[in-house]
C-alpha cells in the first residue's frame, strides 16, 4: 500500500484586532502561527483555495481593525540570476 503526501497551498494572513479576549474565536478560520498581545495581532495560517473568502470574512467580524495578507508567495525567490 502507498500513501502519497501532498503539501496543501497555504497563505499567511495578519489580523489586527481590537481586544485579546476575542482570540479565541479566530482559531476556526486557520492555524495560529504568532500571537501578540502588545501589538494586538495574530497571523494566522489558511487554505489557499479559502483565502478570500477567509479574508472577506474576517474583515467582517466587528473586533477585527484590519486584515492584511502576506506577500511572501508573490515574491520571486531565486536570488542567483539577478546578479
Amino acid at each position: 500500500m502507498e500513501v502519497k503526501f501532498e503539501l496543501q497551498k497555504r497563505r499567511a494572513l495578519y489580523v489586527y484586532y481590537n481586544s485579546y479576549k476575542h482570540v479565541r474565536r479566530l482559531k476556526k478560520y486557520g492555524d495560529f502561527v504568532y500571537t501578540s498581545k502588545r501589538l494586538r495581532y495574530v497571523k494566522i495560517y489558511v487554505n489557499e483555495e479559502d483565502y478570500e473568502q477567509i479574508k472577506a470574512e474576517l474583515a467582517g467580524l466587528h473586533f477585527v481593525k484590519g486584515v492584511e495578507e502576506s506577500f511572501l508567495p508573490d515574491l520571486e525567490m531565486n536570488f542567483s540570476e539577478e546578479y
